[in-house]
């Protein structure tokens, strides 16, 4: 964030910023003398995926006048989720008579991501046979 101070004259170091509302010192910071905000740990976007607060400019050294901005800060998501199927963590049955035709349905399988589905592919789900294990018993 960046603040200038047209007072003429003005001492454009003597700016101090400032922090305040939702994550406030909590999850971000702001060099007072640069204006760059940091994150202060990892953000998650399934916990939180937007975060809002305020930041002040006062001039001189932070004892003048204050301006301030509205933050907005979206958290991008990244593929941090594997997909879950509604079945587990039992065993998925499925059952199917002997002499059924070709193509006959045996069973649907149902996964969900908690991925973002609005951005890029990281919940996008594809299903495939990896192999088949014969039941013993």
């Amino acid at each position: 964030v960046t603040a200038s101070d047209p007072d003429k004259d003005a001492d454009q170091e003597a700016l101090r910023y400032s922090l305040h509302g939702q994550g406030a010192e909590s999850e971000f910071i702001i060099d007072e003398v640069t204006g760059k905000i940091y994150a202060q740990r990892t953000l998650d976007r399934e916990a939180r995926a937007v975060w809002r607060f305020v930041v002040l400019a006062t001039d001189e050294g932070g004892e003048g006048l204050t301006g301030f901005t509205d933050v907005i800060i979206s958290v991008w998501d990244i593929n941090d989720n594997a997909p879950i199927f509604a079945c587990a963590p039992d065993s998925c049955h499925g059952d199917i008579a002997e002499n059924s035709p070709p193509g006959t349905s045996v069973m649907e399988m149902t996964a969900t991501d908690l991925d973002d589905t609005a951005v890029g592919q990281n919940a996008m789900l594809a299903y495939r046979i990896v192999g088949n294990a014969p039941l013993i018993g």
